[in-house]
């Protein structure tokens, strides 16, 4: 494939796969997760820093009172090019 020879070689226990509609993702056997995003080029950890915890507290307590509509539904915002990521990492 050329995308493998263009950006090297994938990192140890990582696998690449195409859909039949020609979508590429890939495989993290480690953690057992997929994703759109090349791991290869994909940019470097976000550093910890302090406020980290403060913002995820925050994020959490914002996570358990949903935005709703009438009827109770949740406003599930997604991208359709990677719809399955984004629903998950939304809704989770």
């Amino acid at each position: 494939q050329t995308e493998l020879s263009q950006n090297g070689p994938l990192p140890a226990n990582w696998e690449i796969r195409t859909l039949t509609d020609g979508r590429v993702y890939y495989i993290d056997h480690l953690s057992k997760t997929t994703t759109w995003t090349d791991p290869r080029i994909a940019g470097p950890a976000v550093p910890y820093s302090r406020d980290y915890e403060a913002k995820y507290r925050l994020f959490r307590h914002n996570l358990s009172r949903p935005r709703t509509n009438a009827g109770n539904q949740i406003d599930v915002h997604v991208n359709r090019k990677d719809i399955m990521e984004t629903s998950f990492r939304t809704i989770m």
